[in-house]
């Protein structure tokens, strides 16, 4: 390793980017001799330097092409430094009319407050607060509430009467309380995803019995469906990553990737997304610059629609169609997994009802 290293420096490649390749899969001889790319080397090079002429940072370029954008857009759209594409910006701009900065005012968002509030409570300087809540930090110090739960709780939103009266829970309660939230967000999932007409998410001891014998417990088929809103066609075909790699199938499949140049986490990662061995070491691997894949097209139609690179990168490596993963938009908060795929997953479910 030593002589490999002392050929890496020759090369103008120092100690560690040489270790980094190595842990990162690359042949040695590839780690040791490969140029370091430099900036000047990169394709779109003329965009990073127009971005820098129109002010736009190096920083804020490379995280606009990891999110799509095209160098052109990227170099081209100046930053929206004042937020007005917000579509709280009124709230902004009432936040910085009452000498609330961005930071504060997103802070408190974050916190759960609500916009106006958000905008409209006035900021108080630590001196201040003290002045003017010592009377309730007093009365909480008395009902047993410390000095921190009393700050923590108003920056929360709380009243300062309710910072100062309402009682800490114990370790038990707290304990309590957090099960029995669980429990009713598991039941109201559990609820949601039955009413599925073709009970494409019901299990029964048939298809458990199915999913062990494929080499999956009980126990992850029953989290994947009930927890995780996987469909059962899913759930019970679909191999825990420590099964893929028991599986004696493994090793013999990952010399034929190694072979067609597909890392053994590629091999993984696609065993786990439903691929079969053959497929998975033999499938050659997308170009990651998006502007050399095939599919570039299909890319910036993703982002087009609003669809993140790597959320279409991911849908393809799971088997979607290009046109699929460039089309069809992601999931809104509170909707399920499967429903994209609905109709998909019901072909899929029915020969598993029929045995």
């Amino acid at each position: 390793m030593l002589d490999w290293i002392k050929v890496a420096q020759s090369n103008g490649i120092n100690k560690s980017t040489f270790q980094k390749r190595i842990r990162d899969g690359w042949d040695i001889d590839k780690a040791a001799k490969s140029p370091v790319r430099t900036l000047s080397s990169r394709p779109d090079y003329k965009y990073i330097l127009k971005a820098e002429k129109n002010g736009i940072s190096r920083k804020t370029y490379v995280r606009r092409i990891t999110n799509g954008w095209s160098p052109k857009q990227a170099s081209e759209v100046l930053p929206d430094v004042h937020n007005t594409k917000r579509k709280d910006y009124k709230y902004i701009l009432l936040a910085q009319k009452n000498g609330i900065p961005k930071e504060l005012y997103n802070r408190r968002l974050k916190l759960g407050w609500s916009h106006e509030k958000a905008a409209t409570n006035p900021v108080q300087v630590r001196g201040e607060r003290k002045r003017v809540d010592k009377e309730w930090i007093d009365k909480a110090l008395k009902n047993g509430i410390n000095y921190t739960t009393y700050i923590t709780r108003v920056n929360s939103g709380w009243s300062p009467e309710e910072a100062a009266v309402t009682p800490t829970m114990t370790a038990e309660e707290a304990l309590q309380l957090a099960n029995t939230i669980q429990s009713e967000i598991d039941r109201d999932r559990f609820n949601e995803i039955n009413k599925d007409p073709d009970n494409l998410f019901h299990l029964t001891p048939e298809l458990i019995q199915i999913g062990v014998e494929n080499g999956i417990s009980e126990g992850t088929i029953k989290s994947r469906v009930y927890k995780l809103g996987w469909a059962v066609h899913e759930a019970i075909d679909v191999l825990p990553i420590k099964t893929i790699i028991n599986h004696p199938e493994f090793e013999h499949y990952a010399q034929i990737a190694k072979v067609n140049g597909i890392q053994k986490r590629n091999l993984i990662q696609r065993l786990w997304y439903g691929w079969s061995f053959e497929r998975a070491a033999t499938e050659p691997l997308n170009a990651k610059n998006r502007r050399i894949r095939s599919d570039a097209s299909w890319i910036d139609k993703a982002v087009e629609n609003g669809i993140n690179v790597e959320t279409y990168k991911s849908r393809v490596e799971r088997g979607w169609s290009c046109e699929e993963a460039a089309t069809i938009l992601p999931l809104k908060p509170g909707q399920y997994l499967n429903e994209e795929q609905k109709e998909k997953a019901r072909e899929a479910y029915k020969k598993y009802r029929q045995a």
